[in-house]
């Protein structure tokens, strides 16, 4: 939970409101709108989330999330680190960490955690958070995929967390700005770095997650991590079929994820069975050695 927001009256307001409960996101939202609105806002504004201490830019969805709720996908976040913590993770990597948004969490329940994310623009806001704190975080600013190239990479600047190296992707009705990124082989980067005993690894990479599984399969060979990436319809379309994704992670099994029970309000994710041609925000890949503590 995020300690001493600082911004205008309005803001501090919202964000203790925002604070007290994640059920209250929904209710709060109205609010927000009404203070982007009339212009009652700083754009530039601080605050610790899980001790880390960020200056955040709210006119980016994520960072204005985190700013006032105490991170993005609430839900998700949570789940995530409760895993980790099931399967006493001693070493994470969050391959699209963005701000550092899941990575701040994760890192609570991890022996050390290796953060990846190759856009300056929000890959400076997270290490000046990693500057002013001691932790078992290493942020590496690079992009995994599973070749070594520079590629075109397109930045949504309404939502820095939506861009993408594929331009369908980060559009969505958005004018984009165009750069060039680096992206590394991931089984390479990851022998080069000396990353050993993974036990986890959260994968969101706006549609790329084909290519980074790819280029970690021998890394997944070797440590049969416990696996959690978004899967949409390029995701779904770069693997086929359900049997193509079973032959790149053999021996995993495959759960969605849903809300629990009926109340619009929850904030709990559950396991439940994959559907393929469903849009996830998180599917969670389970090896043999992790498949007794998760089902239970």
């Amino acid at each position: 939970m995020p300690s001493n927001p600082q911004g205008n009256t309005f803001q501090q307001c919202a964000s203790w409101l925002g604070h007290l409960s994640p059920s209250i996101v929904k209710l709060i939202k109205p609010f927000l709108k009404l203070i982007k609105k009339t212009n009652s806002f700083e754009p530039e504004v601080t605050a610790t989330i899980n001790g880390f201490p960020y200056l955040l830019n709210i006119n980016d969805f994520i960072q204005q999330q985190m700013f006032y709720f105490g991170c993005f996908d609430f839900k998700g976040v949570f789940f995530i680190t409760d895993l980790c913590r099931k399967i006493n993770c001693k070493t994470a990597l969050d391959i699209g960490s963005n701000v550092g948004n899941h990575a701040v969490h994760l890192s609570s329940v991890c022996t050390s955690l290796y953060a990846f994310e190759p856009n300056d623009t929000v890959a400076s806001v997270f290490q000046k958070a990693l500057d002013n704190k001691k932790s078992n975080i290493t942020l590496v600013t690079e992009g995994l995929s599973n070749e070594n190239a520079t590629v075109p990479f397109f930045e949504n600047p309404q939502n820095l967390g939506g861009s993408s190296f594929i331009k369908e992707h980060a559009s969505r009705k958005v004018e984009v700005t165009q750069k060039e990124l680096t992206i590394s082989h991931a089984g390479e980067a990851i022998q080069r770095l000396g990353i050993s005993d993974i036990d986890f690894i959260k994968i969101d990479v706006e549609g790329l997650e084909y290519e980074v599984i790819d280029g970690l399969e021998s890394i997944i060979q070797r440590d049969q991590p416990l696996l959690d990436l978004e899967f949409n319809r390029i995701t779904a379309k770069k693997f086929e079929s359900f049997e193509k994704l079973k032959r790149k992670l053999p021996g995993y099994i495959f759960y969605g994820t849903k809300k629990y029970g009926a109340n619009p309000l929850s904030t709990k994710l559950v396991l439940c069975d994959f559907n393929m041609t469903r849009n996830y925000a998180h599917i969670i890949a389970v090896p043999k050695r992790f498949q007794d503590i998760i089902s239970t």
